[in-house]
């Protein structure tokens, strides 16, 4: 069975963050217990809190990841989580390749949610 694009960068992705010293990473598998739109990786990180900017241990992350060609879009219900997800502390990312991850956790830059109208569906 041959991977595809997002399934790869997701793989590189889980690698390059297991790889960070004092944090905690893993892959979101879908199915039939799973709750939909959850986004692919969650995990703890060290990051400036996304409300008064201090430094904070032990941050919640859920980063998703979409196909570096540009195919692929959030779904309605991952929008409705990661905004969930922002609005209670946490911070969030959509990501097209590895680097954008490494810029954003090593640089600082912050976590960001792409707009509404680059979603495949409404939010409700």
């Amino acid at each position: 069975m041959s991977k595809g694009p997002e399934k790869r960068l997701v793989n590189n992705a889980l690698a390059y963050l297991r790889s960070r010293p004092d944090e905690f990473w893993f892959k979101v598998h879908g199915g039939p217990y799973q709750e939909a739109g959850l986004p692919d990786l969650i995990g703890s990180t060290t990051g400036p809190c996304p409300h008064c900017g201090e430094l904070i241990a032990g941050l919640f992350a859920g980063c998703e990841a979409k196909r570096p060609d540009g195919k692929g879009r959030l779904s309605a219900k991952q929008f409705q989580i990661l905004k969930r997800i922002e609005r209670s502390g946490g911070i969030i990312a959509v990501f097209k390749e590895v680097n954008f991850l490494r810029m954003v956790l090593d640089e600082g830059l912050g976590f960001a949610l792409v707009e509404e109208d680059e979603i495949g569906g409404k939010p409700r």
